[in-house]
């Protein structure tokens, strides 16, 4: 079928995925007049207050097993965690059934302009953070996406969109394997490294599903991306490029920075000092961020905005469970990282404190290279210790070359910790693997490290 939102009605359309974005994209697709089916491998994926909902919204459902039910249909809308190896895909692709992903779906419903920004590591900040600056300005910025409410659930239940709308959408490298038309105003990749390997068959590969974001940008668009990353330096776009550095200022990007202040335009802005985020990796987040925005500063709105823009940076503290200040205890600061799940994570994080740290690493491992981290421990870290199911992975590429404690869990691991660190430590959790052997989630498993450190 032709992939717009006026073809939908009639039309029997499968959701593939249960959970928070699947059911989302379910009840779009009903508002649209499709005849949509949830199906979902997990007989526990939904629960009794939401196969209530669905009954009364005639949204038919499966759940324990995809059945042939999910091949009659004219389209078929993917949840991100569903991999291409997946049988059901394999059968929809030899069927000749198109998938798309949920953002692609909700982007159909939106005439508001939209702002996507994908990176392997500091979305999350930098999406919230472009949120903040938009906010009570001329615009009303909308947050979504692999951060807070999914794109088509924030679709789905506003109105249609107002003239100073805008979309803010954090988006993974899993939603963007399906976009045949999701078609940014404004797209930002802030740096490709290696992540998911458990996923993509290479580097390569995931670094192309990254690249779909500008994919079918066209010359009225913009591509925002980093200068330093040797992986961006050659991309090739229809969109008009702007480009940022922590390294140097000979970038097309209007936010620079010259060593100790960011500048607007080659004129002071703010000192990075004064900026509340710290570390390396989120002055090139901020950078990032500013630069996202510049296509939509004006002359008449820019001294407003770039006013706005400084009080944000002077008060924004980041998100829960990335960098996270839980607490001091007899002297020793514990910062939450739950959500460093890869390799270069880790190093952006030991490099942001100037006194030792005391690293909790591992979790469910994503074949990432932990020797890695061996330069960056040997600077930065006094002990580290490795947990979860990844531990003895851990144990094989960093034993005899840093000092290193082998714990099962979490709690053990906050215990000694405690037990071995001098005032002005820091213990920080910067895992480097997903948490999928021990927890739901790694909000999950960052709430229970903030608990632990608060029972201290």
């Amino acid at each position: 079928m032709e992939l717009h939102k006026d073809n939908l009605p009639g039309k029997s359309v499968t959701v593939l995925g249960a959970q928070r974005s699947g059911i989302a994209a379910a009840k779009l697709l009903k508002q649209a007049g499709a005849q949509p089916f949830l199906s979902d491998t997990d007989a526990e994926s939904l629960s009794h207050e939401q196969k209530d909902e669905l009954k009364i919204l005639e949204i038919g459902y499966e759940t324990g097993e995809h059945t042939k039910r999910v091949y009659l249909s004219d389209l078929v809308v993917i949840s991100p965690g569903i991999p291409d190896s997946a049988e059901v895909v394999k059968e929809c692709t030899r069927r000749k059934i198109t998938l798309i992903s949920e953002i692609e779906l909700a982007s159909w419903f939106v005439t508001a302009p939209v702002l996507a920004i994908t990176g392997s590591n500091g979305k999350t900040t930098t999406t919230s953070l472009v949120a903040e600056f938009l906010n009570n300005t001329d615009f009303q910025s909308v947050l979504c996406g692999n951060v807070g409410n999914s794109f088509a659930g924030v679709v789905s239940s506003t109105s249609p969109d107002p003239e100073d709308r805008i979309y803010v959408v954090e988006v993974s490298s899993f939603q963007l394997e399906r976009v045949p038309t999701f078609k940014p105003y404004i797209s930002v990749i802030l740096n490709i490294t290696p992540d998911h390997l458990d996923r993509y068959p290479s580097f390569e590969a995931y670094r192309l599903a990254k690249l779909n974001i500008t994919g079918n940008q066209v010359d009225s668009d913009y591509f925002v991306c980093n200068a330093d990353d040797p992986q961006l330096r050659d991309v090739q776009t229809n969109a008009r490029k702007i480009t940022f550095s922590t390294t140097t200022s000979e970038v097309s990007g209007d936010f620079t920075w010259n060593g100790e202040t960011i500048l607007f335009q080659n004129d002071p802005f703010i000192p990075f000092a004064d900026c509340t985020l710290r570390g390396k990796h989120n002055l090139a987040n901020i950078l990032a961020g500013l630069n996202a925005t510049t296509p939509l500063i004006n002359p008449i709105n820019q001294h407003r905005m770039l006013e706005h823009f400084s009080q944000v940076l002077r008060s924004f503290t980041g998100i829960e469970h990335r960098l996270e200040f839980v607490k001091t205890v007899n002297g020793v600061d514990y910062y939450n990282d739950s959500k460093a799940t890869n390799i270069d994570a880790v190093k952006y994080a030991i490099e942001s404190f100037s006194h030792p740290v005391i690293l909790i690493l591992g979790g469910y491992d994503k074949n990432g290279d932990f020797t890695q981290l061996i330069p960056g421990i040997r600077q930065c870290v006094k002990q580290t210790i490795a947990i979860g199911k990844a531990r003895e992975v851990i144990r094989k590429a960093l034993e005899n070359k840093v000092e290193l404690t082998l714990c099962e869990d979490l709690e053990e691991a906050v215990d000694f910790a405690a037990s071995i660190a001098n005032q002005d430590d820091v213990v920080l959790l910067s895992p480097a693997c997903a948490s999928f052997d021990q927890y739901n989630n790694y909000e999950e498993r960052g709430k229970h490290f903030k608990s632990l450190v608060n029972a201290l």
